[in-house]
C-alpha cells in the first residue's frame, strides 16, 4: 500500500507500508494510528500517520504523552495501594 505523504528524507512519493520488527513496533501500530513506512527511493523506514496530513509528529508525541501519563498514574496507584497494606 503507498503511502498519501512524500517521503520526509527525499520527498518522492515512494513509500510503502513496512512490515513491524518486534513487538513494539506491533503493540504501537495496534493501538496508535500511525504505521511504519519504507521509501524504496532512499531506503528511509520510519513511523507516519495513516491520514493524508503531515503531523506525525504531533501525533506521536501526544501518544507518548498519553502513555507517560497512564504510566505515572499506574506507579501513583500501586505506591498508595502499597502504603496502605
Amino acid at each position: 500500500m503507498q503511502a498519501p505523504q512524500p517521503c520526509p528524507k527525499c520527498g518522492k512519493y515512494k513509500l510503502y507500508r513496512s512490515h513491524s520488527r518486534n513487538r513494539t513496533e506491533k503493540l504501537l501500530k495496534s493501538i496508535l494510528p500511525i504505521r511504519t513506512y519504507r521509501c524504496h527511493n532512499c531506503n528511509w523506514r520510519g513511523w507516519m500517520s495513516k491520514r493524508k496530513t503531515n503531523d506525525t509528529i504531533p501525533l506521536l508525541k501526544k501518544c507518548l504523552l498519553y502513555v507517560s501519563v497512564a504510566f505515572s498514574a499506574l506507579v501513583v496507584a500501586y505506591l498508595l495501594h502499597t502504603m496502605i497494606s
